[in-house]
């Protein structure tokens, strides 16, 4: 192309992008459609006096044995997943792991469906 025709040619201004809401106002957004949606859900379907019953005639002894064994287990999954990702040179407190497999866990139970 000759250089003295294209130094003539006008240039266009450059395009805009267009206007957008801050990133991570969807993921919001998204998340308190669904925190509304369960929660309708819920208080439609759950009978809160059965589970209260359930819990008051339960043996406590033993109700305190499930909640410590369940309790127990975070940090377990915690640094399992911290042995996973340490050959691969990736070394993080339990406590953040622990977080980080209570994060994913719970966003399997908020989005159930999985592409693949």
């Amino acid at each position: 192309m000759n250089p003295r025709v294209a130094a003539a040619r006008p240039r266009k201004p450059p395009r805009r992008p267009p206007d957008r809401p801050p990133q991570g106002t969807l993921a919001v957004a998204g998340t308190v459609v669904v925190l509304a949606v369960g929660g309708a859900v819920l208080t439609r379907t759950l009978d809160v006096g059965t589970v209260v019953d359930a819990a008051a005639t339960a043996d406590p002894a033993l109700l305190a044995a499930a909640l410590a064994a369940y309790l127990a287990s975070w940090p377990v999954r915690g640094r399992r997943y911290g042995d996973v990702l340490a050959p691969m040179g990736h070394r993080c407190r339990t406590a953040f792991l622990t977080a980080t497999v209570f994060a994913s866990q719970t966003a399997n139970l908020i989005v159930p469906a999985r592409a693949g």
